[in-house]
């Protein structure tokens, strides 16, 4: 019975100095203070450390720790978290192996096997206001007041539309904005990815950009500009400068080619990742085996496999036959194409080998 009330009374003590932590002088803020619930509590006067064990909970505000062994430096107002641990927030949830917390920053730094679980928030009517996903990485820094974050060593995030990684990832919540950056790869549920030095993703939105150098690798297409401004709910985006699509060769079963290859360039490109077809926004040439095209708009239906060249269309031919006219349609499965208006052909006409006169003996 003594020992209980020895150690409650130590609890006590503990939870009006950690209360301080904050700091002295003016009045401590409620949501700053922090109250204290363990086991065994037994401290380092010297050093002003308090040594924590057994079903520890920390708690400052709306921010929960629990773990089963911790250090409190009084003097630093920094907690140290050595066994593995949990930190609940309204919508967030981190767990790790170690943690080193500073109470008056309210700021955390993770490390060892972090998971951080963003839940999903809704408003009054049911309406979904932020997406859940969930975070994994070796390192993290996570700021309580805001729920922004950055982890680093390559992290990985699993939302329902897409997994991204990179070497380092840093989330505002406010705007809803995660910051792949770094070798930084989206993987979308399709098996499409897309590739860039940065990438930004607004979670709110439902978009990504890549402000540099992307690459987009679809099944049968690969897609590589400068810039991509890219909607993943619709499935569909603009590249903009040095955009070169690559459409592969398609075989069936037996091996035969049921889709054949061909190569766009253009400085402008709407591209719709499911059905594959597209659209430039500027001049474009488009190189096949049987023809050369361009354009200063180039449209493609995939299904069809079906490319229309409209204004100032041109055409030619490995033989050196060109055609030109404001529209021009090619069936690629056919390997035939029509030409509509200001129809122009040009073909060369090689000049008969000179005829032997009669009665010539040469």
């Amino acid at each position: 019975m003594k020992t209980r009330i020895r150690i409650m009374a130590v609890l006590l003590f503990l939870c009006i100095c950690i209360g301080l932590i904050a700091g002295a002088g003016p009045a401590v803020d409620a949501a700053e203070q922090v109250q204290v619930k363990s086991e065994q509590i037994w401290g380092d006067t010297k050093k002003n450390i308090t040594y924590l064990e057994g079903n520890v909970q920390l708690t400052q505000g709306q921010t929960l720790i629990t773990t089963e062994e911790a250090e409190v430096d009084q003097d630093k107002k920094v907690a140290f978290f050595k066994a593995d641990l949990i930190l609940t927030h309204p919508d967030v949830t981190i767990t790790a192996h170690q943690l080193e917390y500073n109470f008056k920053k309210q700021t955390g730094t993770f490390s060892d096997d972090v998971v951080l679980s963003r839940n999903e928030v809704q408003d009054k009517q049911g309406k979904i206001i932020k997406d859940a996903f969930t975070l994994r990485a070796a390192k993290l820094y996570f700021e309580s007041d805001t729920k922004n974050f950055i982890a680093q060593s390559e992290g990985e995030v699993e939302h329902k539309d897409f997994t991204g990684t990179a070497n380092t990832i840093e989330y505002n919540d406010k705007k809803q904005e995660l910051l792949f950056k770094g070798n930084a790869k989206l993987r979308r549920p399709g098996g499409e990815e897309i590739t860039g030095a940065v990438i930004v993703v607004n979670t709110q939105n439902n978009n990504l950009s890549v402000p540099n150098k992307v690459k987009l690798v679809n099944q049968d297409v690969i897609v590589s500009a400068e810039q991509l401004a890219y909607d993943y709910k619709q499935k569909h985006g603009s590249f903009k400068e040095h955009v070169v699509l690559k459409r592969t060769e398609t075989k069936d079963v037996n091996g035969k080619v049921t889709k054949e290859p061909f190569t766009l360039v253009t400085e402008g490109l709407y591209f719709e990742s499911e059905s594959k077809n597209f659209s430039t926004s500027s001049r474009a040439t488009v190189e096949n085996k049987d023809f050369n095209g361009s354009a200063v708009q180039i449209n493609y239906n995939d299904a069809l496999q079906q490319l229309k060249f409209m204004k100032d269309a041109r055409l030619k031919r490995p033989k050196g036959e060109t055609v030109s006219g404001d529209l021009i349609s090619i069936d690629i499965k056919d390997k035939s194409f029509t030409v509509n208006s200001h129809v122009a052909v040009e073909f060369k006409v090689d000049a008969e080998p000179d005829q032997p006169v009669k009665g010539d003996r040469r």
